[in-house]
């Protein structure tokens, strides 16, 4: 089988390492976010299986940095996987730079034709370049880059870029995590992907803290059963274990917010 070399220009690109049983056959495929550009990335990469989600992550990518998102099973390469990539360049130090949508399509009769025989820690894996030279068309639909074009349309000496101060100063430092403020009205989804949606609003608001080093944000779950509450605390225990938080009664919230202190 020919292998194909791996790219030597600056670029950000999906691997998919196989994970064999005991005949040398793929039983699944861990998936890896790879960064070599010069820029830090927030992203979000959803997992779809026949337009359906079946898995998010959000987080943040170093620059020359490898991240592992989630896993493929094997026999799900039928389920024609699409991968959407949602990404916010940041420049050091801590300079926004652009948000970009990128859909890669993986499907099983092209999927070994992207072998690399060095894709990640010497091992063989399957490879795609997602974004190269920052050619990727922007991602019209997300908040950030309309107000992009927004701040295009303004005359040049009217055009000025936030100081690190001046972002944290409009930062909200709390999110409220209701449904119901998070979509537009009359798109409320099903109950089975409300949580979804909570979660990746969590995960980019921290990430968006965390990057204008805001000390202390609150973040809105509501009291009720706790099943959001829950799912937040467990993030948080598990991938970001220096930060302190607590659930205590608040005289603005109540019980209904978790107290971060990212400092």
């Amino acid at each position: 089988m020919l292998l194909m070399k791996k790219p030597l220009k600056p670029h950000i690109a999906l691997v998919f390492l196989p994970v064999l049983n005991q005949d040398d056959q793929p039983v699944k495929y861990d998936i890896y976010l790879m960064n070599t550009l010069p820029y830090v990335l927030e992203f979000s990469l959803n997992c779809c299986l026949y337009n359906k989600s079946v898995w998010v992550k959000n987080d943040v990518v170093g620059i020359n940095e490898t991240y592992y998102a989630g896993s493929l099973q094997h026999q799900s390469l039928n389920d024609r996987p699409d991968f959407i990539l949602d990404l916010e360049l940041w420049d050091s130090p801590l300079k926004y730079i652009s948000t970009y949508r990128i859909i890669r399509k993986v499907r099983a009769r092209s999927f070994h034709a992207n072998i690399v025989d060095n894709a990640f820690h010497n091992r063989e894996g399957i490879y795609y370049v997602l974004l190269d030279k920052l050619k990727t068309k922007p991602a019209a639909s997300l908040r950030e880059l309309q107000i992009l074009k927004e701040r295009k349309r303004l005359p040049a000496n009217k055009q000025s870029e936030k100081s690190l101060p001046e972002k944290r100063a409009h930062f909200s430092n709390e999110i409220d995590l209701h449904i119901e403020k998070l979509i537009k009205p009359g798109n409320r989804p099903g109950n089975q992907h409300i949580l979804d949606i909570q979660i990746r609003a969590f995960e980019r608001y921290l990430n968006r803290a965390i990057l204008l080093q805001i000390p202390i944000i609150y973040i809105i779950h509501g009291e009720g059963k706790g099943i959001l509450r829950d799912h937040i605390h467990r993030i948080l225990r598990e991938d970001y274990p220096d930060f302190e938080f607590v659930n205590q009664y608040h005289h603005k919230y109540g019980f209904g917010a978790t107290e971060i202190r990212l400092k």
